[in-house]
């Protein structure tokens, strides 16, 4: 819950243990603001619930999955290289968060306060 009020738009995933959890115990934390789960039979180094467990978990509970669209590796660098090109247009000052390394940095001036 904690973790929704502090960050609403993020996903809050339940994951590794939660073949541990009875129904009442997942839906508690869907309730609580878990919005998210692995979804297949398998974790990297754990089990999971099964497939048709979660399916019918979610139909009790009335909650709806987000479709997502899964987009290749090649898509993905078309988008990030068309970006970059854009900003490299409108010039280095265009992003706040750049910083050029390659120039020297500039020391603040250093104000001098004097008593009255």
């Amino acid at each position: 819950a904690v973790a929704r009020i502090m960050m609403p738009k993020s996903h809050v995933r339940l994951s590794a243990g939660r073949e541990a959890m009875n129904e009442q115990m997942q839906a508690l934390c869907f309730m609580a603001g878990a919005n998210s789960i692995f979804y297949g039979c398998k974790l990297l180094t754990t089990s999971n619930p099964d497939t048709h467990e979660d399916v019918m978990l979610f139909k009790k509970l009335g909650i709806n999955t987000e479709r997502t669209r899964d987009y290749s590796d090649e898509a993905h660098q078309q988008v990030l290289e068309e970006e970059i090109a854009q900003q490299q247009e409108q010039g280095d000052d265009s992003n706040d968060l750049f910083i050029d390394a390659t120039k020297p940095k500039v020391a603040p001036k250093k104000q001098h306060l004097t008593e009255a």
